[in-house]
């Protein structure tokens, strides 16, 4: 009986781990580590994209007296600008198809949610029958 029952608990533990634990851990591990590394990239782009527009509107205020190269001083901000915003825009882009693969992972660790307490409904019946096998067993022994 007590044998039964193990086979029963090991055989869950093996399915709990197969079907959920181990495909939300791989999500952990892999999907999600990426998804927080380019969302780090996307604000230090999205840090130096401010810096440079501050770079830019600081070029345009200065005094044309004063800065023989204010036009230069432009050029060469208005021209980091367009680099930054680029790279801003094709990191949103990045980071974006990342968080819409979250949509998809959900509704895969729903279904394997969905499995695991299946699992879990077939192993509790499984140790209810075999209890009540043995409880019908000494019933019948005893009398």
């Amino acid at each position: 009986m007590e044998k039964r029952l193990g086979q029963s608990e090991l055989e869950f533990i093996r399915q709990a781990a197969s079907e959920f634990i181990i495909p939300l851990k791989n999500f952990l591990d892999t999907d999600i580590k990426n998804i927080l590394k380019e969302q780090k990239v996307l604000e230090t782009r999205r840090l130096d994209l401010d810096a440079v527009k501050g770079k830019l509107k600081k070029a345009k205020s200065l005094d044309p007296v004063k800065a023989k190269d204010k036009d230069e001083q432009i050029g060469r901000a208005e021209n980091e600008l367009r680099i930054s915003q680029t790279d801003f825009d094709r990191q949103v882009e990045t980071t974006k198809l990342l968080l819409e693969g979250i949509e998809k992972a959900q509704a895969h660790h729903e279904r394997c949610l969905k499995d695991l307490v299946e699992a879990q409904v077939q192993y509790y019946a499984q140790c209810y029958e075999q209890v009540k096998s043995l409880q019908e067993q000494l019933q019948h022994e005893l009398n």
